[in-house]
């Protein structure tokens, strides 16, 4: 570097602050996003587990099981410095009105659906909050007088989402001043009486931290589990991530299985290159089968089906 060169380094400390970059504010969600599908794909090495995890289908992504039962899965990052979830916050920004409606139409389908909240965010505490809403729901054995109390508050919630961002599956109309206003047998307060029994909130990690605790959490003790190096779970995890990351992107119908077991294995997807220790270990079986996964790429150019490695229940 010459002097002159050195002597220009100090003026870009002199330069005004950049405003945000929306740009990357929307990489690092999206990038957040991805870590947490990646979480629940591990789940498909589980024998019990889900069969396959679909990307961005009606919700932010969908795990199907094999008795028919649906998870409909909402992400939503929140930066640390705008505190809890307010009910109003929730239903809005938080994406719940949305969630509610995708519910709506899934469940016409007559399967068994579930609705996921997933935030690093915690709820906000007190009277008529968003942590109540949660005890409500997860209730064991729910009191139909409270849930249809929070039933009344969360439709006006929802109307007043409404009509400022778009909604296809559930009832429309104005919302009134107060929830008590709405009538125990309005269409809209029925929907959400059955919806709020199917509805779990989860936390994850912020998403400064949710790659490294799915590794340390995850991916390393299925290395482990298998006989495999441990070391590797950097590498299944880094595989994992651009299997999720090409997933979610995919347009279409967005099938794509994306994963097959072969004696107790699991042979990696289409399209990713394998980590030379992790290519290592597949012997045998496993190659031929990586050879027809190679064969069927140009199959594989539809619905976006993640049907790959398997978490633990979810966390």
């Amino acid at each position: 570097m010459t002097g002159q060169q050195q002597e220009a380094l100090p003026l870009v400390l002199e330069l005004p602050d950049a405003p945000e970059d929306d740009g990357a504010e929307a990489q690092a969600n999206f990038r957040f996003q991805c870590e947490v599908i990646a979480r629940w794909c591990y789940g498909l090495f589980e024998p019990d587990g889900p069969i396959a995890v679909v990307c961005e289908h009606h919700e932010d992504f969908m795990v199907l099981f094999a008795n028919g039962q649906v998870d409909l899965a909402s992400v939503k990052h929140r930066s640390r410095n705008r505190g809890t979830w307010s009910i109003a916050d929730l239903c809005d920004d938080g994406g719940l009105t949305h969630l509610f409606d995708r519910w709506i139409a899934v469940a016409a389908s007559g399967r068994p659906i579930r609705a996921l909240h997933l935030t690093n965010a915690g709820l906000t505490k007190g009277p008529g909050q968003s942590a109540e809403l949660a005890g409500v729901c997860e209730a064991k054995q729910p009191n139909p007088e409270l849930l249809l109390v929070w039933a009344k508050k969360l439709a006006r919630q929802f109307l007043m989402v409404s009509q400022h961002k778009r909604t296809s599956a559930m009832p429309t109309g104005q919302p009134p001043a107060r929830p008590e206003h709405l009538s125990d047998t309005d269409p809209l307060v029925q929907l959400v009486v059955r919806f709020m029994p199917m509805l779990t909130f989860i936390p994850v990690s912020h998403r400064d931290d949710i790659a490294a605790s799915s590794i340390i959490e995850v991916a390393m003790p299925l290395c482990r589990a298998r006989g495999w190096d441990s070391h590797d779970g950097q590498h299944i995890h880094d595989a994992v991530m651009t299997i999720v990351e090409k997933t979610v992107r995919t347009f279409g119908k967005r099938r794509l299985d994306l994963a097959r077991q072969v004696v107790g294995m699991t042979v990696w997807p289409n399209g990713v290159e394998r980590d030379e220790r992790l290519a290592a270990r597949l012997r045998g079986p496993h190659r031929a089968c990586a050879g027809r996964a190679r064969d069927r790429r140009a199959e594989s150019r539809s619905p976006a089906t993640a049907a790959l490695p398997r978490p633990p229940p979810a966390p």
